[in-house]
């Protein structure tokens, strides 16, 4: 299973992203975030690293398209646009799940060892 996460999603929460990832067995690609863009005490804790590309398992990749970090208390993101969409129409994203759901695909690195940014889209259709 690979999740592709969008950073501080209003819809799909970070910390429900966290949780699936772990109760699956998924990895995590790290560098994740970049430095200070994480509030959380120890991001994505229980998550071990991918350990090497291509990986052949089930992982979940953060995308950041600059949103503000979700808040630490049980509130729902608000402050700048709802990143939701924008992994979905990132072309390296979609260039990452089309390797990885080839019969026999993996998950292989498109952001060159750095955390995956995906540009901010307009999805006022």
């Amino acid at each position: 299973m690979l999740l592709h996460v969008a950073f501080g999603d209003f819809q799909v929460t970070t910390y429900a992203a966290d949780v699936e990832a772990r109760t699956i067995g998924a990895r995590v690609h790290q560098p994740a975030l970049a430095p200070g863009r994480s509030t959380d005490v120890e991001p994505y804790w229980g998550i071990p690293a991918v350990d090497g590309y291509p990986f052949d398992g089930s992982a979940m990749v953060v995308w950041d398209s600059g949103t503000p970090a979700p808040p630490l208390t049980n509130t729902p993101p608000r402050d700048g646009r709802d990143p939701h969409e924008d992994p979905r129409f990132d072309a390296a994203a979609r260039r990452q799940k089309s390797e990885f759901l080839r019969t026999g695909g993996v998950l292989i690195d498109v952001c060159d060892g750095a955390p995956c940014t995906a540009a901010p889209v307009d999805t006022d259709y």
